[in-house]
């Protein structure tokens, strides 16, 4: 019993080495993010990712919605 659960943390062990080495399978493609003063223009409600990092709407602790 004992050599089976040390062999199946051998093989978990092992598992995780060759999922940590595996090579992405497709090439990420180029994103084209907008400026952050193109976002502030058009005054979205949700959060957006822009050239300059993430913009988040501020939103009164009141009008929050939990999901």
């Amino acid at each position: 019993m004992k050599a089976q659960a040390a062999e199946i943390a051998e093989l978990k062990a092992m598992m995780r080495t060759i999922a940590r080495n595996q090579v992405a399978v497709a090439v990420p493609e180029k994103v084209v993010l907008p400026t952050m003063a193109s976002v502030l223009e058009s005054k979205p409600t949700i959060p957006v990712l822009t050239e300059d990092g993430w913009y988040v709407p501020p939103v009164h602790p009141t009008d929050r919605k939990v999901s």
